[in-house]
């Protein structure tokens, strides 16, 4: 019996619910079940009603059920339970020589039947057969989800070539299909630089683990007990499979590299890093998080990530994987600055705290001058113009009311992100002010460049926040979609100017003079990049 047992030990925890109208004998066996398997928790029920309200409030894994109870019969619980589930476990206890209830238990898709005896070598035979009864249900669980997920796979890799899409996938299927918190994946580059391919539920949380990682390597792999790794990080400099509690104790925590503190702000309770090897060279890393208390990267979700690290390998080979990783796949940042030395922080941090800004244009005028058309609601025209005055490295040029707010034109002589961003190959696609800071989103050529325009930005400005949004579409598939993207910078500067200032608009809010005056051009060059502009939208939009 002790040997039947060991086989088909539980290893997770295993909610039973025990149904019988005889309360002492059901009480004392759900305390004999619990002793002879502690991984056991029993609910006793004493009729078919009340056997229904459990099944239906704690959706135990197992039921056992006395055949006869007092308000029906337990192949009437039976059939409840096959309703919601065909293959959840259900003993059914039957009287000696009872074979007539036993065939009509088979028939009604029972999971093993046996006969009530009333001694402690009965709770044993059942211990026994309900541990057998439940292994055998689990085992098949997984092996349904193991085929679901391998035919996902299967189906991921058919669909496309796109390493980036596969990456995606298999992000997905981490998180949906195995309960993980978060996945992602990324490549090694020969400079051991960990660029993220694909991201499922840890974008902020990467965020900052790759800043730190670049600022301070030590910080956020050390493995010697001086701090907790991350996982994901740790294995790609190391080239090692690594597994982390982030519940263990951290000599580092409170410091702004422990990466304990970090994962618990994300509610990350561990996790795991595995290498992507090709050909026996390591060309990325895949890493995955759990976020629900108590759950583990036991040894079956670290052969399943093993499995997955290897299939990715192999896509690296049928897809040139190094080739896409690096290729001209636009990547999104956006980038928060809050110093003052900042002509638009210095700005939003002299306005009051009840007036909203938004900046609806940003251009470049000439090598040294931005312009900047802004909508302000919550103040007046005179108190702006005195806000202004306060701000040494801001001009104010026109100015004027629509409606509830206030439009002006704000221009510096001073170096600004948006210049300095532009230099370094960004292009500008919005500028927002808020909290005392700017945000400027922009969109960089390739994963590659991120890092180093980070870097750049940190040298620059103090205050600065890199965040990265990585999935992105690629370019191909954004020309498909955006009527701006055949524009070059200047036409679509002067388009989106005119627009907010009011050139559109009936009666004219600005006239094309005014317009050419303040971006220091001829009035038929003007009128050139406006018509021009014009024209390659419509096209797009009427010509598809």
């Amino acid at each position: 019996m002790s040997t039947q047992a060991e086989a088909t030990a539980v290893t997770a925890p295993v909610s039973v619910l025990l149904v019988d109208d005889d309360e002492p004998w059901a009480a004392v066996t759900g305390q004999l079940l619990e002793t002879n398997e502690p991984a056991f928790d029993v609910t006793v029920a004493t009729s078919l009603e009340e056997g229904r309200s459990q099944f239906e409030a704690i959706d135990p894994v197992c039921l056992i059920c006395d055949y006869q109870l007092g308000d029906g019969t337990g192949l009437e619980l039976l059939d409840t339970v096959r309703d919601v589930d065909a293959n959840r476990p259900f003993l059914l206890l039957t009287g000696q020589g009872d074979e007539t209830v036993a065939s009509q238990a088979i028939d009604r898709g029972v999971s093993d039947y046996i006969a009530k005896m009333h001694d402690d070598e009965e709770s044993k035979l059942l211990t026994a057969r309900v541990r057998k009864t439940v292994s055998s249900y689990r085992t098949q669980q997984q092996l349904v989800q193991e085929r679901e997920t391998k035919a996902s796979t299967l189906s991921a890799l058919a669909a496309t070539t796109d390493i980036t899409e596969i990456a995606t996938q298999f992000c997905r299927l981490l998180v949906t299909n195995h309960g993980l918190g978060a996945a992602w994946i990324g490549t090694v580059d020969d400079n051991r630089e960990i660029v993220p391919v694909a991201v499922d539920g840890c974008d902020a949380y990467l965020d900052t683990i790759l800043q730190q990682s670049r600022q301070s390597a030590s910080a956020v792999t050390s493995t010697d007990g001086t701090g907790t790794p991350d996982p994901a990080i740790a294995a790609a400099r190391t080239n090692e499979q690594v597994v982390t509690d982030f519940s263990e104790p951290s000599t580092t925590r409170g410091d702004p590299a422990s990466v304990s503190d970090l994962a618990a702000e994300h509610a990350f309770t561990g996790g795991a890093g595995i290498p992507i090897t090709h050909d026996g060279i390591q060309v990325g890393v895949l890493g995955v998080y759990t976020a629900t208390r108590g759950q583990r990267i036991d040894s079956q979700i670290r052969s399943l990530l093993t499995e997955y690290a290897e299939i990715i390998g192999y896509a690296y080979r049928t897809a040139e994987w190094e080739r896409s990783l690096v290729s001209d796949r636009p990547v999104s940042l956006t980038v928060e600055i809050a110093d003052p030395a900042v002509p638009l922080v210095l700005f939003a941090t002299r306005l009051d705290s009840s007036v909203t800004a938004a900046v609806l244009s940003t251009n470049q005028v000439t090598a040294d001058e931005q312009l900047y058309l802004v909508r302000l609601s919550g103040t007046t025209q005179e108190e702006l113009r005195r806000t202004v005055e306060t701000c040494e490295t801001l001009t104010l040029g026109s100015i004027s009311a629509t409606g509830d707010a206030i439009r002006c034109d704000l221009s510096t002589t001073v170096s600004t992100p948006e210049q300095f961003l532009a230099a370094n190959g960004a292009h500008i696609e919005q500028t927002a002010i808020d909290d005392g800071a700017v945000t400027v989103s922009v969109s960089v050529d390739s994963h590659t460049s991120v890092s180093r325009l980070a870097s750049v930005l940190e040298t620059e400005y103090d205050s600065v926040t890199v965040t990265t949004l990585w999935n992105q579409p690629d370019a191909a598939a954004t020309s498909r979609t955006d009527p701006l993207h055949t524009l070059t910078d200047k036409q679509r500067e002067v388009l989106e100017y005119a627009y907010f200032d009011g050139y559109f608009e009936q009666p004219r809010n600005v006239s094309a003079v005014e317009l050419s005056e303040t971006f220091g051009l001829a009035r038929s060059t003007m009128t050139q990049h406006m018509r021009t502009a014009q024209q390659k939208v419509f096209e797009h939009l009427f010509e598809k």
